[in-house]
C-alpha cells in the first residue's frame, strides 16, 4: 500500500576519511566481497561503496551473482541550503531450474538496474524541506527471448512549517511518470506510460506536553504520554496502490486490474520498566480493503493476477527487549495475523527470539524463528490449502575482535536442519554456514 517513505542513505558526517571492507565464504560456494569509503572536508562530502555476491545455489542451474556500486556527493551551499546527488548501478545474472515438482526447465535472467537523484534541502529556524528529482531505469533479458526496458522518473517537493512552538504543518506533492517497453522474439509491444500526481498535508499539535494530535489527508493519530515510561498511540490511515506495469502487462498480466485500497485502524501501548532495562510494545490493528491483487491459477510462471474483492485482516504484534547486563541482552517479538483471504508469504503466527552476549573481544548471537501456517502457494482463493508450511529455524554467530579495526566471524544457519519451502517447489537449504572478516579504519 502507498505511504510516505523517507530513505536516508549513508554519507560521511565527520571530517576525514573512513574505509571499511570485508569478505565472507560459505556453503554452496557462496561468496561476498564489499567495501566502502567516505571522505569529508568542510562543506564537501563523498561516500562510495561496491559489493559483489555470488553462489552456486542449492540445486543444479540455480547459480546467481550480483555486482553493484553506489556513490553519493554532498555540498553545503550555506548554513541553510545543501545540495545532494547520488547514483547507483546493479547488474545481476541468475538461473532457475524450475519447481522440484515438475520437469527441470532451466531459465536464465540478465538484469541491469540503476537510479540517480539530485536534491536541494533547506533548513531554517521556522521551516525546513526539500525538492528532489529522481530517475530509475532497468533492462531485463530472459533466456526465453523476452526483453524489456523500464523507467520511473519524478519529482518530490515538501516543506514543514513550525507555526508555533508545539505546532508543525507539512505540505507536499509527488509527481511521477513510469512505464516501459517489452518484446518477446520478433513481437514488439508498444511503449506503456503511466502518470501519477499526489498532494498531501500533515499537521501535528502537542497539548499540555503529554498529548500529541496528528492529522493529514489520509491519516489521523493521537499520542498520549501518561508518564516518562508509558505511552499510548492510536491512528487511522488510508492507503492505496496502483497496479504495476509488470502486473498489468507482463508476468501473469491482467490489464483490467483495479488499484488496491485499504483503511487501517491501530492502537499501541509502549512501556518501559526497571530503569529502562525492560521495554515492550503491544499493537492491535484492523485492516479493511478492496481489490487486493493476488497471484492465482497456478505457480510461477503459469499464474494469473486478479483483484480478490474486499477483505478484512486483524492482528496483534508484541515486541520486548531486556538488558540483563551491559554485556547481555535478549529481544523477542510475536505477531498474529487473522486473514480473511490467504496471502502469499503471510504467516498466521510468527515468533522471533534473539540473545546477544559480549565478553572482552568475543561476541555471540543466537536467534530463533518459528513460522506457523505460511501460504507458499495459492492455486485458488477458494481452496488455499494447496501448500501451507510450518517451520522453526535456529541460527548462531560468533565473532572476535583481535584488533580494534578487525572483526572475524563464523555463522551457522538452520542448525535444526529444517526441511521447508517459502516458495512452492523451491526447497530451502538444510544446515549451512559462512565465515569471513570485516576491517574498518
Amino acid at each position: 500500500m502507498a505511504g510516505v517513505i523517507n530513505i536516508i542513505t549513508k554519507k560521511q558526517k565527520e571530517d576525514g576519511m573512513k574505509v571499511n571492507f570485508g569478505a565472507s565464504y560459505g556453503s554452496f560456494n557462496t561468496q561476498k566481497y564489499y567495501g566502502t569509503i567516505g571522505y569529508k572536508k568542510d562543506k564537501f562530502s563523498i561516500f562510495a561503496s561496491a559489493n559483489h555476491d555470488q553462489t552456486d545455489g542449492t540445486r543444479a542451474n540455480t547459480d546467481f551473482d550480483i555486482s553493484n556500486g553506489y556513490t553519493k556527493v554532498g555540498y553545503e551551499l550555506n548554513e541553510n541550503l545543501s545540495l545532494m546527488a547520488d547514483f547507483s548501478i546493479a547488474k545481476f545474472e541468475g538461473n532457475d531450474n524450475g519447481s522440484i515438482y515438475a520437469t527441470p526447465a532451466p531459465f536464465g535472467i540478465d538484469i541491469t538496474r540503476g537510479k540517480t537523484s539530485i536534491s536541494l534541502e533547506n533548513k531554517f529556524e521556522k521551516t525546513e524541506g526539500a525538492i528532489k528529482l529522481y530517475h530509475n531505469f532497468g533492462e531485463h533479458d530472459l533466456s526465453d527471448g523476452f526483453h524489456s526496458t523500464d523507467r520511473n522518473s519524478g519529482a518530490t517537493l515538501y516543506q514543514t512549517y513550525k507555526l508555533f512552538s508545539a505546532t508543525n504543518v507539512t505540505i507536499g506533492t509527488d509527481l511521477k511518470q513510469y512505464g516501459g517497453m517489452a518484446n518477446r522474439g520478433v513481437k514488439k509491444d508498444s511503449l506503456i506510460t503511466v502518470n501519477e500526481l499526489a498532494v498531501y498535508a500533515y499537521a501535528q499539535q502537542t497539548l499540555f506536553e503529554k498529548l500529541t494530535i496528528s492529522a493529514g489527508l489520509r491519516l489521523a493519530g493521537i499520542t498520549y504520554n501518561l508518564s516518562s515510561a508509558t505511552t499510548f498511540k492510536t491512528s487511522v490511515s488510508k492507503g492505496f496502490r496502483s497496479p504495476t506495469i509488470m502486473e498489468m502487462y507482463l508476468l501473469g498480466r491482467n490489464p483490467n486490474l483495479e488499484p488496491e485500497r485499504m483503511i487501517n485502524y491501530e492502537i499501541s501501548w509502549l512501556q518501559s520498566q526497571l530503569n529502562n532495562k525492560l521495554s515492550f510494545e503491544l499493537t492491535a490493528y484492523i485492516s479493511s480493503g478492496e481489490n487486493f491483487i493476488a497471484q492465482t491459477g497456478g505457480v510461477f510462471p503459469n499464474f494469473t493476477r486478479q483483484n480478490l474483492g474486499s477483505f478484512t485482516n486483524k492482528g496483534i504484534e508484541f515486541s520486548a527487549k531486556y538488558m540483563v547486563s551491559k554485556n547481555f541482552y535478549i529481544h523477542g517479538n510475536y505477531s498474529y495475523l487473522n486473514l480473511e483471504k490467504p496471502i502469499l508469504a503471510a504467516p498466521r503466527q510468527q515468533i522471533n527470539l534473539s540473545a546477544n552476549y559480549n565478553y572482552k573481544i568475543w561476541s555471540l548471537n543466537l536467534s530463533a524463528q518459528h513460522i506457523d501456517k505460511l501460504y507458499a502457494a495459492i492455486i485458488s482463493p477458494i481452496q488455499p490449502e494447496t501448500k501451507i508450511v510450518n517451520y522453526t529455524l535456529l541460527n548462531a554467530r560468533i565473532s572476535a575482535r583481535p584488533l580494534k579495526q578487525l572483526e572475524v566471524f563464523v555463522a551457522g544457519n538452520n542448525l535444526l536442519n529444517q526441511q521447508y519451502e517459502i516458495n512452492y517447489g523451491y526447497p530451502m537449504p538444510g544446515i549451512y554456514y559462512n565465515t569471513g572478516f570485516n576491517v574498518r579504519f
